[in-house]
């Protein structure tokens, strides 16, 4: 199987490179019980409408407790995926929250909405979960304002720095 899969690769590596780094990418975390935020770019989700692509992806999560979420600031990246797979968890990520972003986050499917740490607050976070969303934020990189976000409600952050934070902090320990 591992040299079927090294050939197709290969194949898909001249095709679609930058499917072929995530189809490899995900067969490196698949098994890992985490939740995982896969970054899309236009390029990439492209490269899911590739049936044998989208087959092998598929495959890979195939039965795991907690699919891997698939985000990306681009609308057309998003709809992309959910073309390949509409099973696929799928969230808009914001910089700021300009017109219209909870209808195109609500129009696109998606499960969460992932903002600047700056734009999130208490009104926000209610309107998601109210719409069976999760909030979440990027990127947090000191332990007050992790605070403050887990006080308020949030289901997670995206950090550059897991060296300040500990596991033992109440908020994130629940």
């Amino acid at each position: 199987m591992a040299a079927t899969l090294g050939l197709a690769l290969s194949r898909l590596a001249e095709d679609a490179p930058p499917a072929a780094g995530l189809v490899r990418l995900l067969a490196f975390l698949a098994p890992e019980p985490v939740p995982l935020n896969l970054l899309l770019t236009d390029e990439q989700a492209a490269g899911l409408l590739d049936p044998k692509v989208a087959a092998e992806v598929g495959r890979l999560w195939a039965g795991q407790a907690v699919p891997p979420l698939l985000s990306s600031f681009s609308a057309d990246a998003l709809r992309a995926a959910r073309e390949a797979d509409a099973r696929w968890p799928r969230a808009l990520l914001l910089e700021d929250l300009h017109a219209g972003w909870f209808d195109e986050a609500v129009g696109l499917g998606c499960v969460a909405v992932v903002t600047a740490h700056q734009c999130m607050d208490a009104a926000v976070i209610a309107r998601l979960h109210a719409a069976g969303m999760r909030a979440l934020v990027y990127t947090v990189n000191d332990a007050s304002s992790a605070q403050r976000l887990l006080a308020l409600g949030i289901d997670g952050l995206i950090t550059d720095a897991v060296d300040r934070f500990s596991p033992a902090m109440p908020a994130l320990t629940g």
